[in-house]
């Protein structure tokens, strides 16, 4: 019996919906992280798969990542005997495997290399596209703050990643994104995410990991800092890059922002990144959504989860013709409303 056999019985005991597929090879449950569909409450978008490392994805918000322990208590399923044994054949899963078929680990935070800043043909009208769009003029400071890529190949060979490229498919994925796309690194440095700003492609974004089994976070964060004992903290969230960056620089970036963290969550999966912080003790959190105006309050009221947050305000951009916030600053109108 396999670990997804035990925790789809364990959640069947708690009345929530799961199901195998014909082949069992993905177990289907309802996303902690968005809420999942509200038209049936059958329906079921985050798929684990049936082998280790566990890893889920979430059709609907994109939140992705290995199933833990953390991930049943999202789940509402304390069950510490499975919660050890997932951890024991991940720690076995580990140490048999490589990166991407390599020797390499995945990039720490404070290890990854940056190429400079050279406004070449073919970084400038990446710069030019995030300038114009945000009618700001970004430093080579603001760059590596935002951790903004020129090139992904380049970055690859930097960072000592070169065997990505002898994958065909990631090669073809690097000549694409540094031809027509802008990029940024995630929170952990496990994944680049590119929009496209030229070309005729039918999806705007593409996301590439450096990591053959998919862990890691595709989650975005300003640096910042955090102290351990710090009585609350507060949360600034957006959906998309460009949408944290405008807040940040528009209302943001000459205040103190000590225990205040930055996130764009790259989809819809809201609760994803908080579950994250709380996990790592931080408890009090005041959080701060700047929403794009497809979700309403009452969406917020079904996908949040309310009794973990000591406060939640929620900004929508309301002037003219403008759905989001990473825009220039004179299209912004913030209006909050107070969830709790």
């Amino acid at each position: 019996m396999s670990i997804l056999d035990d925790l789809y019985k364990a959640l069947l005991k708690e009345k929530k919906v799961a199901y195998f597929n014909s082949q069992k090879t993905e177990l289907q449950v309802r996303c902690p992280y968005c809420g999942d569909s509200t038209n049936d409450k059958t329906h079921a978008h985050l798929y684990i798969t049936n082998e280790v490392p566990y890893w889920f994805f979430c059709q609907r918000c994109e939140s992705s990542g290995v199933l833990n322990g953390g991930t049943l208590d999202d789940l509402d399923i304390f069950d510490d005997e499975l919660s050890i044994a997932i951890h024991k054949e991940y720690r076995a899963f580990r140490r048999d495997t490589t990166i991407r078929d390599g020797s390499k680990h995945i990039l720490s935070m404070s290890s990854a290399k940056f190429p400079k800043y050279e406004l070449n043909s073919r970084f400038k009208p990446k710069k030019a596209y995030i300038d114009d769009r945000l009618g700001i003029s970004t430093t080579r400071d603001d760059l590596r703050q935002f951790k903004v890529l020129n090139s992904l190949e380049d970055f690859v060979i930097l960072n000592k990643m070169e065997h990505l490229l002898d994958d065909d498919r990631f090669a073809k994925d690097c000549w694409l994104v540094d031809k027509f796309a802008v990029g940024w690194l995630s929170q952990d440095n496990s994944y680049a995410t590119f929009r496209f700003y030229d070309g005729n492609y039918s999806k705007r974004f593409k996301t590439v990991g450096f990591d053959k089994y998919g862990e890691g976070s595709k989650i975005f964060t300003i640096k910042s800092k955090l102290e351990v004992m710090a009585v609350d903290i507060e949360v600034v969230m957006t959906e998309g890059f460009f949408d944290i960056v405008s807040v940040y620089n528009n209302f943001y970036r000459e205040k103190d922002n000590l225990n205040r963290v930055f996130t764009a969550i790259n989809g819809k999966g809201f609760n994803l990144f908080p579950s994250t912080l709380m996990r790592m003790g931080f408890l009090n959190m005041n959080l701060v959504v700047y929403s794009d105006n497809d979700i309403s309050l009452d969406d917020y009221r079904r996908i949040l989860m309310m009794h973990r947050y000591k406060s939640i305000r929620i900004f929508y951009n309301r002037a003219a013709n403008q759905k989001d916030f990473g825009v220039r600053s004179e299209l912004i109108l913030p209006k909050q409303f107070k969830l709790k």
